[in-house]
């Protein structure tokens, strides 16, 4: 055995050492399918390497079939885990369809009409093309960061290097007589080192990306209320305190409303615990259903809740506390008997400047009056006399729109 034997064996080795990198990472992490499918990506690009490796040696086309179908799912493979990781619908036909018409291309310049250079044209045509379509997808992405931009420059490298640089290679190598030739020649040695080069580059890449996922899911967990699924105080704020701010900047209005639970803890001790936590999911629930993009939603206390709702005065925010009022009273929860459930708000309008503390305070003396009042009502800040008129329970009423 030579030294270009052994040295053909730089990818399996590499592949392997990466497959399983991210194969442990997927054990901490086994909510991110798209992880376990770059470890099988890593893992099909190794056997690929170690198959080849040893066609020369077999003398056999089956080998290098198989070998190049083992390329083919890598490439499928490491594509869309790509594209799942941002939730998006694989191109599962598309990606399919190109693997075949590589594999098939192949197959028939090995055993039809051979042809070396063409067999290596068709698959480097083909898996270019699977990365163009993972690089398509992240081109088209909003909102991108850093990361993703990254991810992309990676894409279009490495089908750069499987379209372009096998063109000049190959015209500078010249073309070949024997698949034994293949081995020791220009082409494949440069082959090998863009691989392992592109190799490392794109999963130094995705560990980066899978990193950045966990920070933002540890974020969001440490932002949102687990029971209702509400941001909690902390997210709260900052997001409240962000479209303040956009709206101070563009001079638009805004308004918040604190709701409360009324006699929730007697409901609590009466009905226990349980009955008490279905009672908050579906306030929590009917919340999320009644507000478009962009309105923040919080429980900011055990039964106290809280919008900051955009693009809005101080009315509209009043309407739309009363169509949530008004719904909430026709709610039902599932128990021996039935729960008569009724909430309370407070209503108070951005002035332009305002800080989130000052809103919560005001509101909190609307929420105050209701309270006072008798519960189950609608105040603002500043206050005013009288009830609103009780509103239909109409879901075009009940959604907020602005």
């Amino acid at each position: 055995m030579n030294g270009q034997f052994y040295f053909s064996f730089l990818n399996p080795v590499l592949g392997l050492m990466l497959a399983s990198a991210f194969g442990i990472l997927w054990l901490y992490q086994r909510e991110k399918n798209y992880v376990i499918v770059i470890a099988s990506g890593y893992a099909m690009s190794a056997m690929g390497f170690a198959l080849h490796a040893l066609g020369p040696v077999l003398n056999s086309s089956s080998i290098r079939v198989v070998s190049n179908m083992c390329f083919l799912a890598s490439a499928a493979f490491l594509a869309s885990a790509v594209i799942a990781r941002y939730n998006r619908r694989i191109p599962y036909h598309l990606i399919g369809l190109l693997c075949a018409a590589g594999l098939g291309g192949f197959c028939w310049f090995v055993f039809f009409d051979p042809d070396i250079e063409k067999q290596i044209y068709s698959m480097n045509l083909a898996l270019g093309a699977i990365t163009i379509v993972a690089a398509v997808n992240l081109a088209t992405i909003p909102n991108k960061q850093v990361i993703d931009r990254v991810l992309f420059a990676v894409s279009l490298l490495v089908a750069t290097n499987l379209m372009v640089r096998t063109y000049i290679i190959l015209q500078i190598a010249g073309p070949f007589d024997r698949y034994e030739d293949l081995p020791r020649s220009i082409y494949w040695s440069t082959v090998q080192v863009s691989h392992a080069l592109i190799s490392i580059m794109l999963a130094l890449t995705l560990i980066v990306a899978v990193a950045l996922d966990l920070v933002r899911q540890l974020k969001t967990e440490s932002e949102t209320d687990e029971m209702s699924g509400l941001l909690n105080r902390r997210g709260f704020d900052q997001a409240a305190q962000l479209m303040l701010d956009e709206c101070a900047a563009h001079g638009r209005p805004a308004a918040l409303v604190l709701a409360d639970l009324d006699h929730f803890k007697a409901i609590n001790d009466t009905y226990g615990h349980a009955v008490g936590d279905r009672v908050i999911i579906a306030f929590s629930d009917l919340l999320q259903a009644s507000v478009n993009p962009g309105v923040i939603v919080g429980r900011i206390g055990g039964e106290e809740f809280a919008v900051a709702i955009p693009d809005t005065t101080l009315a509209g925010a009043r309407m739309f506390a009363e169509g949530v009022r008004v719904a909430y009273g026709a709610t039902t929860i599932p128990g021996p008997v039935a729960i008569p459930l009724t909430a309370s708000f407070g209503v108070c309008a951005f002035d332009d400047g305002d800080k989130l503390v000052n809103l919560l305070r005001r509101a909190d003396e609307a929420l105050y009056s209701a309270k006072r009042d008798g519960r189950d009502r609608v105040r603002t800040f500043p206050g005013e006399s009288g009830n609103v008129p009780h509103l239909p329970t109409d879901v075009d009423m009940l959604r907020f729109t602005h």
